[in-house]
């Protein structure tokens, strides 16, 4: 009888304090950036596009995003032979570029707010609800030679 305790004991702690239902996020809607070509003069590049990130099960739905470059210290750059064009990333969970956070490369944005998933199977997300948008300084695309620049940008989500 004295071991009885302890073993409900464990199955009580095991209740209270495990969790039994893990968060899954998504994000719906990422797509490559092509910036066509620039001319001397035309200012900077921007580019952006909307996305959706949800949530299941539904709870409270905050996420936290961190972003990595490809370049030095995950620093965010498009290259080419070589060369390095360093670029600017921001995200925004509202479906539009104002307002929207600079990332620094490796440290996450906090407390943003994600959309429950729809549907039949709860996969689906019904419209955009985040916008992830780059600028391309003006002054690097002028001391940078001219060729074809790609990069990757590495995105993680997790549960707040």
């Amino acid at each position: 009888m004295a071991k009885q305790p302890k073993i409900w004991l464990l199955f009580f702690l095991w209740l209270c304090c495990v969790p039994h239902v893990f968060a899954e996020i998504r994000i719906f809607g990422l797509t490559d950036f092509d910036f066509g070509r620039w001319v001397l003069g035309a200012g900077p590049l921007q580019a952006n596009a909307n996305l959706c990130v949800t949530v299941s099960p539904p709870g409270a739905p905050l996420y936290q995003i961190t972003a990595y470059g490809a370049g030095g210290n995950n620093s965010f750059v498009l290259t080419s032979a070589g060369n390095e064009l360093p670029y600017r990333l921001f995200f925004n969970d509202r479906a539009r570029p104002n307002g929207a956070t600079e990332f620094v490369p490796g440290q996450a944005l906090i407390s943003l707010r994600a959309r429950r998933r729809g549907g039949p199977n709860q996969t689906q997300c019904n419209r955009p609800n985040a916008n992830i948008s780059t600028l391309i300084s003006d002054v690097d695309l002028a001391q940078i030679p001219a060729g074809r620049y790609g990069g990757t940008i590495i995105l993680i989500v997790g549960p707040e």
